[in-house]
């Protein structure tokens, strides 16, 4: 048995922890897979990791010991005082927030790190998007949810969640990582993602961005001319639509690119 298993089934038993459903949790028992997740983090003694849903603080430990500091937000408030009082009690390069991640700023740091909950990939990832200033991230998804942010324009899986995310970021993914490495076992398994910012639209609109995908992106197997009247209604479209190329009025919203919605940007702001 490795050490993560072992240990993990250790404090599982001596604190009586029943892993919550409403906060995702399944803890990562997979020493090999935690090695090459830190190895991907590319530690140096200078780094500033902040780490969104540290669990036991059994990785948090392996990050802390090759980095400068650590920052280990978790939710469920048994965990961090495990963390405190055991698991992390001899780190001093370790600060732990306990919070709702959505809900906090995001600190200064220049790299980020998660086994990110499931019920908040989406969100977080927009959140990061906005708010975060990084290098890069390491962040482990549920497989089909790593395909889609690499899906391209046209294909099944390719949505509001593609766009955005490739608006964004540079994304690659790492590593595949079976569902029996993590306890309670999940359905399906994983993928280690990498993301790089990458900024592929200005500054100023990406909010405005981000609110004309979410507005007809639900409406993604409809032509564009149709989702935008769906979305603003009938008499303001026909105030803009005039500025429209005929092409992209005629595609079909899952066939957008980013530049093809930066051009809808610009005929309807």
């Amino acid at each position: 048995m490795g050490y993560l298993r072992e240990e993990t089934m250790r404090l599982i038993k001596k604190y009586g922890i029943r892993p919550k459903k409403k906060y995702s949790q399944s803890f990562l028992i997979c020493d090999t897979v935690a090695r090459d997740l830190v190895n991907f983090l590319n530690l140096k003694e200078t780094d500033t990791v902040l780490e969104i849903g540290a669990g036991l603080g059994l990785l948090t430990g392996m990050i802390a010991e090759k980095c400068a500091k650590v920052i280990a937000v978790e939710i469920d408030s048994l965990l961090v005082d495990i963390m405190k009082k055991e698991t992390l009690s001899k780190y001093d390069n370790i600060e732990i927030i306990e919070g709702d991640i959505l809900e906090i700023r995001i600190p200064k740091v220049n790299k980020v790190f998660s086994n990110v909950p499931y019920h908040i990939s989406s969100p977080l990832l927009f959140k990061l998007a906005q708010d975060a200033k990084f290098e890069f991230a390491i962040l482990v998804f549920q497989k089909e949810f790593a395909y889609r942010l690499i899906a391209n324009p046209g294909s099944k899986s390719y949505g509001r969640l593609s766009i955005a995310t490739q608006a964004f970021f540079d994304i690659e993914l790492l590593k595949l990582i079976p569902k029996y490495c993590f306890y309670p076992v999940p359905e399906v398994d994983s993928m280690a993602v990498k993301l790089v910012p990458s900024r592929k639209i200005p500054e100023n609109k990406s909010e405005d961005f981000l609110n004309l995908i979410r507005k007809i992106f639900p409406y993604r197997n409809k032509l564009v001319s149709k989702a935008l009247k769906i979305a603003y209604g009938n008499r303001d479209y026909f105030l803009f639509e005039k500025n429209i190329p005929r092409n992209l009025l005629s595609k079909r919203v899952r066939e957008l690119t980013i530049s093809d919605v930066l051009i809808l940007l610009d005929t309807i702001s």
